[in-house]
């Protein structure tokens, strides 16, 4: 589930977005659709309680959560209702991933006070963000390279570099575009929310 207010998590300006990926479940740029969305995964978590069966795990990736908190701040029921999914159900599969500024960890909402308790994380570009995880780093590096960081487990670290991928000779959005195909070419089933008993 791709959660981005401004949509350019998942349209990043090609023919295709990320919403057209197999495994997307639902994208999410409004209030409206977070509730909706809140509420299925209750719905489903609790249905995947009851039945026997083995099932896949889902991803809550909040890109810009800075943005985010401004714009729940008159939603605090949603916050808690996040968080409660988060503590009763991440041992169950539901996973959030959240993105943004090193300020998000200081936060105090009960989202990002289940999201912390993993103690799982990554930090991009700077040393400050791996000492902001509690990582214990003994080389200090002002600033890396784009794509650089530490991937930062219960304190342990490890340096990893990320990309985007891209064909030669054609944009990055067009790369991005052939990614999509190929993977729907792969995986030609889609993701469905669990079919409920009325």
């Amino acid at each position: 589930i791709l959660v981005d207010f401004q949509h350019r998590l998942f349209n990043y300006g090609g023919k295709h977005g990320l919403n057209d990926l197999p495994h997307t479940l639902q994208t999410v740029s409004d209030l409206t659709e977070l509730d909706t969305v809140v509420e299925c995964l209750r719905k489903e978590f609790e249905a995947r309680r009851s039945r026997k069966g083995t099932y896949p795990d889902i991803f809550v990736i909040i890109d810009n959560y800075d943005d985010f908190q401004s714009i729940l701040a008159a939603k605090r029921d949603l916050y808690a209702r996040m968080g409660q999914l988060a503590l009763r159900h991440g041992a169950e599969g539901l996973h959030y991933v959240v993105c943004g500024s090193l300020g998000i960890l200081r936060t105090g909402d009960d989202l990002m006070k289940q999201v912390v308790l993993s103690r799982y994380a990554l930090g991009l570009d700077a040393y400050e963000s791996a000492q902001a995880l509690n990582a214990k780093i003994r080389v200090q590096s002002i600033e890396f390279p784009p794509g650089r960081g530490y991937i930062v487990r219960s304190g342990q670290v490890a340096l990893i570099q990320i990309g985007t991928p891209q064909f030669e000779g054609m944009s990055i959005e067009a790369s991005l575009d052939e990614w999509v195909k190929v993977i729907q070419e792969r995986h030609p089933e889609r993701t469905a929310w669990l079919k409920l008993d009325s």
